[in-house]
């Protein structure tokens, strides 16, 4: 319905500490190699593969050059 495939999967090594950080944090302050907390978007699982069929952006207050198309899809 979405388009939308889930694959998780681990590849370690040296080139992979900023992956390997992320997928390890428990969401406790700070948030690893500085990335600003501001840029987290939080989605259920619902939201994810219940989501509604018209394009959004994320976050709300990003911009664009056109205008985002309405009706139903």
């Amino acid at each position: 319905m979405t388009g939308v495939e889930l694959d998780v999967s681990h590849i370690p090594g040296p080139t992979n500490v900023i992956a390997d950080d992320l997928s390890t944090w428990s969401f406790e302050p700070p948030v690893p190699h500085e990335f600003p907390n501001g840029e987290r978007i939080r989605l259920s699982l619902p939201q994810l593969w219940k989501c509604t069929l018209s394009p959004t952006l994320h976050p709300p207050e990003s911009k664009i050059l056109w205008d985002l198309p309405s009706g139903h899809f």
